[in-house]
């Protein structure tokens, strides 16, 4: 019942505060006939306009609240699911809440907040060690302030867009050494270092007290190819980029706990009524603590249902089932290296202005196409030719990749199926 009031009044604070700051929701909510005072009772929730992300990517300047000082925003790119690229604004005063939040999720798995770890992201390790920065920033401080007394955690980096044997093997030798208590990526990258531990018969690298996986759905068969290899339990955790912390499982592996404290999530039918307990609908974010551009009722493309018991484990946050929206792969190279489907949704970050969707088809592990849509054709050009440059440099020009400018991207039951492959796995 706590909860449940503390997210309420944290609703009604951010709507009141983004109607009275920010031009945007200040017009919708006009346009539409809302007032934050219509907000008496929780239901009355349901009369606030959804914010798509079509909207989102035109009005992304007017979602800043007055008076923010652009230095306070962190700008942050994503393809996403939906393969629709999208700029938005993360508040750089929450660093310390998501550095909570982060060790309160590794705490469910037995892991300290000082532990050592192994990351599987995008990107080289100087771009990953800012990713991810705020895990110990707060430490940083504690060891300059003391003249370097203070152990601080040990990071080490495994770029999935780029998982060939030569990086594979360098990271596992790092592993070895340092001895990570955890290990936190893509699912698809995570899962592709496992086939490599367990088809190369490596001899226990890594011996991680928990993997934690993000991104894209974790199947059951994946969940169990990966403790095969890394020996030790294996956890979801489930967010996007507008407002990364959202759901985590805990030991029961039973559900994923929704951090209703800091974020409210919706579960909404076609007529955007809310669906009950295990009826899947789309997933509506309001984000409780991004007052520099608040996020408000926001269908970030994904799909999942709430589940109605309790969790065995105590923790009493509400629980979620799976998300099911997030159907991205990895694409298998002819010489058995693989990138991660995360990596590729990321591919037109730099220009979500000018990209409205995009798709990766692989027909076959040396031919993929990636279909486009571009209003203007001179930028297709440039745009592709650079995007193949890089994709050409991760592969190892072993791929023949082309690019198709196409008008429309159909989607498939509400969602854009960002990967197709025709590509035998096995």
């Amino acid at each position: 019942d706590q909860l449940e009031n503390l997210n309420w009044e944290k609703r009604k604070n951010i709507v009141d505060y983004a109607f009275e700051k920010c031009p945007f929701y200040n017009k919708v909510y006009k346009k539409n006939g809302f007032h934050p005072s219509d907000l008496k009772v929780p239901e009355d929730f349901l009369k606030i306009p959804l914010v798509t992300r079509d909207a989102s990517k035109d009005n992304l300047e007017s979602l800043v609240a007055r008076g923010i000082d652009k230095k306070e925003l962190r700008a942050l790119g994503t393809g996403g699911s939906t393969g629709i690229p999208l700029k938005v604004y993360q508040d750089k005063n929450n660093d310390m809440l998501r550095q909570a939040l982060h060790y309160r999720v590794l705490s469910w798995s037995g892991i300290r907040a000082w532990a050592d770890s192994a990351f599987i992201f995008r990107g080289t390790e100087t771009e990953n060690k800012s990713a991810v920065r705020y895990n110990t920033s707060l430490l940083l401080k504690v060891k300059e302030k003391f003249k370097n007394k203070f152990f601080v955690p040990e990071q080490i980096y495994l770029d999935a867009a780029q998982m060939d044997h030569d990086s594979i093997n360098s990271f596992l030798e790092t592993a070895s050494r340092n001895k990570p208590q955890y290990v936190w990526g893509y699912v698809g990258g995570v899962d592709a270092l496992a086939s490599f531990i367990l088809e190369n018969n490596v001899s226990a690298p890594l011996k991680p007290k928990a993997v934690w996986v993000t991104s894209s759905p974790l199947s059951k068969n994946q969940r169990r190819h990966m403790e095969k290899a890394f020996g030790c339990p294996v956890y979801e955790q489930y967010g996007c980029v507008e407002s990364f912390w959202l759901a985590a499982e805990c030991k029961a592996h039973d559900g994923l706990h929704l951090f209703s404290d800091v974020v409210h999530v919706e579960f909404l039918d076609e007529t955007n009524c809310p669906t009950k307990p295990g009826v899947t609908g789309k997933v509506v974010i309001t984000d409780l603590e991004n007052f520099a551009a608040p996020i408000i009722r926001y269908a970030n493309g994904d799909v999942g249902s709430a589940m109605s018991k309790s969790c065995s484990c105590g923790i009493n946050l509400p629980l979620i089932n799976k998300i099911r929206g997030r159907e991205t792969d990895n694409v298998v190279l002819p010489d058995g290296a693989s990138i991660a489907g995360e990596y590729l949704t990321t591919i037109f970050d730099e220009y979500a202005d000018e990209v409205e969707k995009f798709q990766v088809y692989q027909s076959k592990k040396d031919r993929i196409v990636i279909r486009v849509v571009i209003p203007n054709e001179n930028q297709f050009k440039s745009i592709t030719n650079k995007v193949n440059a890089e994709l050409q440099q991760k592969t190892k020009n072993k791929v023949n990749i082309s690019f198709e400018r196409v008008h429309d991207i159909e989607h498939d039951r509400g969602k854009y199926r960002f990967i197709i492959s025709d590509v035998d796995k096995n």
